[in-house]
């Protein structure tokens, strides 16, 4: 993470990072996105005033909230190696909290762009390509 940070140029961030299970997850996709399935990931932005951010010498971006069973089944599913797609989940859910998304086709163009050019640093191929 903090290569990614690093490269985003985020070198004073803050963040928090928890592994929950199926249900766990399920639960809180339910209560944020009012959605009954379970979900690899969930990204929640810092909401803190910006004075008080301001003084913070490491500026607090978010949390994110991680399931491995899922993260491990997509995998599976995708023919895809499992750390490879971990990375590239825990990149993608870093890019939320800096702001990115992928409402639009032109944004996901983008956000997907910096995915694989950041993969791409740790040997991982494009990971939207089959």
């Amino acid at each position: 993470m903090c290569f990614v940070l690093k490269k985003m140029k985020q070198n004073k961030a803050n963040l928090s990072l928890s592994y929950v299970t199926t249900k766990q997850i399920t639960a809180y996709n339910f209560q944020y996105r009012n959605k009954k399935t379970p979900t690899n990931v969930l990204s929640f932005t810092a909401d803190l005033p910006a004075d008080i951010a301001d003084k913070l010498e490491y500026k607090p971006i978010g949390d994110i909230v991680i399931c491995p069973q899922i993260i491990n089944m997509e995998a599976k599913k995708q023919k895809k190696i499992t750390d490879y797609h971990h990375k590239h989940i825990i990149i993608h859910s870093l890019l939320h909290l800096l702001g990115y998304d992928h409402i639009t086709n032109n944004d996901a163009k983008i956000m997907e762009s910096i995915e694989i050019k950041l993969l791409s640093k740790v040997g991982i191929k494009n990971p939207y390509e089959c």
